[in-house]
């Protein structure tokens, strides 16, 4: 129902944006909140806790006429704000908002005896205590259960070859171009982006993450970065809970951020939580992130959650896969030093930074072929910082051509992506120093884990450090991408029909407008 979806509008939370910041530059506010969940409801309950609150619902600003006092009360909006404003200020911000051309109202007043009153045209209409409203409710009580493992299927490729593998992967969905989707919002409006969600010679080639100079004058960079692991979900909820913000902190990392000034956001989307397993997974993966979050020493300043998705499929009530996604801000003093994903010189050196080993268990790999359970790979809560913390600095130090994080697709794909941002450069891989077999080489994933291009001097430095590191191939001019393992060749691929598959899917389904070319 459209009726009950809440519909952003985007110019309307710029104009909110610029007030707010322009009110608390003046100090013309106490406290703040957002009108999310419950509109006004959460927002005035949440911040009359201590006080108590009277409002005057007939007062607030509606977008259609009609609507009840209690439908005004719980009413929900993406662009509205409620602020505890002092009276001797009420006349200035009423001006910045009317310079901003944001409607505005007052809604009421923060009282000091503990309750809550609302009057619609002077009637009350609602009367509660704030203790009751807040205590005096009982705790709602839940089962939850520790989710199984999954029965391990084997992934059955069949006869394709390993070349024809990496073809299937860089034109999955999670992996493909989302350019289209990508241009439809203008990243460019204040010219503040100096990496961009699509980087390389041709601007087309996926980056890990994006930064920006807020102020334009280098004096700091903005990097953000997201992470989400679904298809772990049902392997190990615990593990794509910590993954995800490994993910996420991997893409910060590879854009140019670091561990010193970093925040997490988190965003749940998940099935019927009355279920004591779909519960119980829920529980797991919350313990996963803030895990990791500790591990990194970074906090969760904000999020959301969506609980209770589920949907009616051949007569029966399906939940829909247990997701996280995990966004993670980076503030970093001086001039970007972000490196890019895509390839600079043909003379290049390719390490892995990070574990030798890899898994196919809850991999994009294992889902393309019919695959289930098995032991993905476990995150490590002192390794994995101090891998971060490490190529964050040879990156700031400018010893690192480009970065690129191992993700869905493992290696394989990685390598692939830096090709196809590159300028016609070739890359040959090899596995000898890898732990797994060929597939699991190639397209396994885990945590932790980077592959970065470095100039030949500087590999011989950094082989030698104390983090893993691991020389897996070199950069050339060939435009193709060769896998080898003991001289013997298991894969070659032209990086241009790479390019070509990575770019179609979404294309096909959402070409760009006359006149404009995608690619």
């Amino acid at each position: 129902s459209a009726g009950a979806v809440q519909i952003g509008n985007p110019i309307e939370e710029r104009k909110l944006l610029d007030a707010l910041m322009r009110a608390r530059d003046e100090r013309l506010f106490r406290a703040v909140t957002d009108c999310g969940a419950g509109g006004f409801s959460s927002a005035v309950g949440e911040m009359g806790e201590e006080t108590g609150a009277e409002v005057e619902l007939s007062g607030a600003p509606l977008k259609y006429p009609g609507l009840s006092p209690a439908e005004i009360w719980i009413s929900e909006a993406q662009e509205r704000m409620v602020l505890a404003v002092p009276p001797e200020h009420e006349a200035r911000l009423f001006e910045i908002l009317a310079e901003e051309e944001v409607e505005g109202c007052v809604l009421g007043k923060f009282t000091d005896d503990g309750m809550l009153r609302l009057r619609y045209e002077g009637d009350v209409v609602g009367e509660l205590s704030m203790k009751f409203l807040h205590d005096g409710r009982p705790d709602l009580g839940r089962v939850a259960s520790r989710p199984a493992s999954p029965a391990e299927v084997a992934a059955n490729p069949g006869t394709k070859s390993l070349g024809e593998q990496l073809e299937a992967l860089i034109a999955h969905p999670s992996v493909a171009s989302k350019e289209p989707v990508i241009r439809q919002y203008d990243h460019e409006v204040q010219g503040r982006m100096v990496l961009r969600p699509l980087t390389g010679m041709r601007g087309d080639a996926p980056a890990d993450g994006c930064a920006f100079d807020p102020h334009r004058d280098g004096s700091h960079t903005v990097v953000v970065a997201c992470g989400i692991q679904p298809l772990l979900g049902s392997v190990d909820a615990y593990e794509m809970g910590a993954q995800a913000v490994d993910e996420a902190v991997r893409n910060v990392i590879a854009s140019g951020g670091n561990l010193d000034r970093l925040a997490l956001l988190d965003n749940f989307a998940w099935g019927n939580v009355h279920d004591p397993e779909i519960l119980g997974a829920c529980i797991e993966c919350a313990r996963g992130a803030a895990d990791a979050a500790r591990a990194y020493r970074a906090p969760f300043v904000s999020g959301k959650d969506s609980l209770h998705n589920t949907y009616r499929t051949g007569g029966r009530l399906q939940s829909i896969p247990h997701t996280l996604l995990v966004s993670a801000m980076s503030v970093v003093e001086g001039e970007p030093k972000a490196p890019s994903s895509d390839l600079k010189a043909a003379d290049s050196v390719l390490l892995v930074v990070g574990p030798r080993s890899a898994s196919t268990a809850g991999s994009l790999w294992q889902q393309l072929h019919g695959g289930a359970g098995g032991e993905p790979c476990r995150f490590d809560a002192e390794f994995g910082p101090r891998v971060a913390q490490q190529l964050a600095s040879w990156i700031a130090e400018g010893r690192v051509r480009s970065c690129h994080d191992l993700s869905e697709g493992g290696l394989a794909v990685a390598a692939a992506e830096m090709a196809i941002g590159g300028a016609g450069e070739g890359i040959d891989l090899e596995l000898e120093g890898l732990e797994g077999d060929d597939t699991t080489a190639l397209f396994g994933e885990g945590p932790h884990r980077y592959l970065v291009e470095v100039d030949p001097s500087e590999a011989r430095t950094l082989l030698g450090s104390d983090v893993t590191v691991t020389r897996v191939g070199v950069v050339n001019s060939s435009g193709e991408l060769c896998v080898r393992r003991e001289g013997a060749e298991l894969l070659r691929a032209n990086v241009a029909d790479l390019r070509e598959r990575w770019l179609a899917p979404l294309a096909s389904v959402w070409p760009a407008p006359p006149g404009e070319d995608a690619s």
